[in-house]
């Protein structure tokens, strides 16, 4: 958007995500050749990206404002695609125990669940995601696997990743601390539960982020329990 198109009056609109979303679902279920990687596509830009990361930085400062979820790194900045893998992690565990909110609304992958529901029916859906079962599973290990190629894309480091995301309730070290992952926060980063209680603190202190960890400062070669299991 210009300064003169704002002079004229024009708003600037923190949800036109959902209304280029909506349109991009319907052009893709009449597409002659619907595929998977088309669809993460899709959604990858739609449904996370123009939501949580928007090119025009005035429509990132209204998300923030009005403390919708937004990422202020830009797109070009790696932490991004570690926080949509992390976020990500998160609703795999909520759907692993059936629960009913997948994810907060807060969560930068939410928008991706309410498409998903939209196309429940759609036999296009039921074609490249053929189990109704383990879709929201599979879809959700999509995000995650694009996500992992973006941060390689990024970095050039594939090494980084090995072991990630862990899963809740993996236990190990961080920071010479005992820990156990706890759970997952909405913007992709770590709860922690110190196993001494005098480090419960220096969790807030040292994760520099009011008490969640940042995702890339984990080593899951310090953890006892695998990464999450991805399927496929």
């Amino acid at each position: 958007m210009t300064e003169q198109e704002i002079g004229k009056g024009i708003q600037i609109n923190p949800s036109s995500w959902k209304i280029e979303l909506s349109a991009s679902l319907d052009a893709f279920v009449r597409s002659d050749h619907p595929t998977r990687e088309s669809f993460i596509d899709l959604l990858w830009d739609g449904a996370i990206l123009d939501r949580i990361a928007p090119i025009d930085p005035k429509v990132a400062v209204l998300r923030k404002s009005e403390g919708r979820a937004v990422f202020e790194g830009g797109r070009e900045n790696p932490q991004l695609y570690w926080r949509i893998m992390y976020a990500a992690a998160g609703c795999i565990g909520n759907i692993a125990m059936d629960a009913t909110m997948i994810c907060a609304p807060d969560n930068y992958v939410a928008a991706v669940y309410p498409a998903l529901h939209r196309l429940s029916e759609d036999n296009i859906f039921g074609a490249i995601y053929p189990d109704p079962q383990s879709r929201m599973l599979d879809v959700t290990d999509d995000i995650i696997l694009r996500a992992k190629s973006e941060i390689i894309k990024a970095t050039g480091d594939p090494e980084s990743l090995v072991g990630h995301p862990l899963g809740c309730g993996a236990e190990g070290v961080w920071h010479g601390m005992e820990v156990r992952v706890n759970g997952f926060a909405g913007d992709g980063t770590v709860a922690f539960q110190a196993a001494n209680r005098n480090d419960h603190e220096r969790i807030y202190t040292e994760s520099r982020n009011r008490g969640t960890v940042f995702p890339w400062t984990i080593d899951p070669k310090a953890f006892k329990l695998p990464g999450l299991k991805q399927q496929g």
